[in-house]
């Protein structure tokens, strides 16, 4: 029996264990459950976080223990070994030394040293076993806050994940476009990856996401975005023929998504679109 069915968890404990390694079935919908009961959770602060330490470590030049500290310390480990072998087994309880000392046997002293030794052996192959270990879980944890490289760890991370193929619409028949869709009810997430939608002028027009939902009157909002004709700082910039990834920023809880769609609107984007300029649309399944 796991420990998610032995106890309730809470949903901060499940997001810090989705941060670090994928979530089993159970824990996605306990997850997806602790969302709806604990609506102050933030689903991807755990993630933000982890992208912040990695910007902030990655550059960070580490240093070797200077040669000199290194041999006091190494010097005081064998000490105190030293001394608490002793103390342990005081000299009256040794055996007599023999009248010859065979020349492979190590002295009190070598003694001392090889046991200490053998423990700075042992606690490094520990701390390499453990690095070992751990490296994969903490570089998909830090992969860096692109929105490429955060739609890769979605994709292979997110259990219930629903995705989709983008098919062109009447404005954009026979262009060469395409693109693809994902979402995760339990993370409440999602992102496009879109190839060859021409540029838009951001003053004039903007490209606006819409979720379906049978449960929902209107589509859901999924945000508007841009797409640049040439690359610059901004995320949304892409170079022509390069892929275009946009996270998706529902303005409302999505729950069982059919499909999604994409339309051109007015800057900002509109609360119901006619969609009189339906330009992409994609079907979601598992």
């Amino acid at each position: 029996m796991s420990d998610l069915e032995r106890e309730p968890r809470r949903g901060e404990e499940i997001l810090a264990d989705r941060a670090t390694q994928p979530l089993d079935p159970l824990a996605a919908v306990a997850l997806e459950t602790a969302l709806v009961v604990e609506p102050e959770l933030d689903a991807g602060a755990l993630d933000r976080a982890a992208a912040a330490l990695h910007s902030a470590l990655v550059h960070v030049v580490r240093e070797p223990m200077p040669a000199a500290l290194a041999a006091r310390v190494a010097a005081r480990g064998r000490e105190i070994v030293g001394g608490t072998a002793r103390a342990s087994a005081p000299e009256a309880s040794l055996p007599p030394a023999p009248a010859a000392t065979p020349t492979t046997a190590p002295a009190p002293s070598d003694r001392s040293d090889f046991v200490s030794s053998l423990g700075w052996l042992v606690a490094a192959a520990a701390l390499v076993l453990a690095v070992a270990g751990f490296w994969p879980r903490i570089r998909e944890a830090l992969d860096p806050p692109t929105p490429a490289g955060e739609m890769r760890l979605f994709e292979a991370r997110a259990v219930d994940r629903l995705s989709g193929t983008f098919a062109a619409q009447a404005e954009l028949a026979g262009r060469d476009v395409a693109g693809r869709c994902a979402w995760s009810d339990s993370e409440q997430r999602g992102f496009l990856a879109l190839r060859g939608l021409p540029p838009n002028d951001a003053t004039q027009e903007q490209y606006q996401l819409w979720i379906l939902v049978p449960s929902q009157e209107h589509p859901i909002d999924g945000g508007v975005f841009d797409v640049k004709g040439v690359a610059a700082a901004d995320a949304t910039a892409v170079p022509a023929g390069g892929e275009l990834v946009v996270p998706v920023a529902a303005k409302l809880r999505v729950l069982g998504p059919t499909a999604f769609a994409i339309t051109i609107e007015k800057p900002g984007g509109v609360v119901v679109s006619d969609r009189k300029r339906l330009v992409l649309l994609a079907t979601l399944s598992r």
